[in-house]
């Protein structure tokens, strides 16, 4: 007897937590943004290399984005990783979206 078709819109969500729960990205990137807190923008630039944009920030911060497309199954999603660094260039806080 064959198996029923599973919905389309229950297929992706697993699909796309297999593939970040097996490739450890997820993980990986949340303990890499925690470790750097604390840390200054020298130390931030040599593990995550040069941002995609710096933004100021009202504070006299900067805010360094990191952009990237991750392909995952039959699409490509965009994540993305914010360091909020103080004035005098120390990582603050982290924030992220996507995969």
């Amino acid at each position: 007897m064959p198996l029923p078709a599973v919905p389309r819109f229950r297929v992706l969500p697993l699909l796309l937590l297999t593939a970040c729960l097996s490739l450890g990205g997820c993980v990986t990137d949340t303990n890499k943004m925690k470790a750097l807190v604390g840390k200054d923008k020298q130390q931030l630039f040599v593990i995550w290399g040069t941002p995609n944009q710096v933004v100021p920030t009202a504070s006299g911060g900067q805010e360094w984005i990191y952009r990237d497309n991750a392909a995952v199954g039959y699409g490509v999603y965009a994540k993305t990783r914010v360091f909020v660094l103080d004035k005098n260039g120390i990582v603050t806080g982290w924030r992220w979206k996507g995969l």
